[in-house]
């Protein structure tokens, strides 16, 4: 799938000889680390296969953790404006280099920046290993249930679409009854009549 943006598909871009990798998020250059690498390859794959746009995520998000301050690697909200008004991202992605197993601890990595951050999925990911999760707020911190995928940005906008359309005035003025709960409809839309 092509990028949204541009219709091209986004790349790596890495500089051999200064051992360095581009960040398309963050527009800078930083050294090639295991895990550098691993992430700019999830960034590439979540604009090309997911449908993301760069300018609704970002890298190394600061959470706090008690008394110490840990960063979310890849952080991506429903849309750019949700990101620009600093609300609640979508999901949490915790990456880890291909030379190190995932484990349990970075489940519980991801969920707690998750949780911290308010986002309802996580990702725990390598060139090895992906896994997907979803939050569960109405259970204890520790409790993870694996998912098979994390929406994708089409289905995201699908959903705001319709959203917004439950939402729009219908001809003079007045409220679509969609939006409100039944007992609310009867009591309002009866009294313009």
């Amino acid at each position: 799938m092509p990028n949204a943006e541009t219709k091209t598909l986004l790349a790596l871009r890495r500089d051999a000889a200064k051992g360095k990798i581009f960040s398309h998020i963050r527009q800078d250059w930083f050294v090639k680390f295991p895990e550098e690498l691993v992430r700019q390859r999830f960034v590439c794959t979540l604009v090309n296969d997911y449908g993301f746009s760069l300018d609704q995520m970002g890298e190394e998000l600061k959470v706090q953790r008690g008394r110490e301050a840990a960063e979310a690697d890849i952080v991506i909200w429903r849309t750019a404006k949700d990101k620009a008004d600093e609300k609640a991202p979508l999901i949490i992605t915790e990456c880890k280099s291909d030379n190190a197993a995932i484990t349990a601890r970075d489940y519980g990595q991801g969920e707690s920046y998750a949780r911290i951050a308010d986002a309802p999925f996580f990702v725990t990911h390598n060139n090895r290993e992906t896994k997907f999760w979803r939050v569960k707020k109405d259970r204890m911190p520790g409790y993870t249930e694996e998912i098979t995928d994390i929406p994708r940005a089409a289905e995201l906008r699908q959903t705001i679409a319709a959203e917004v359309e439950t939402l729009i005035l219908g001809a003079g003025g007045e409220m679509s009854g969609k939006a409100l709960p039944k007992s609310h409809q009867n009591a309002c839309c009866q009294s313009s009549r």
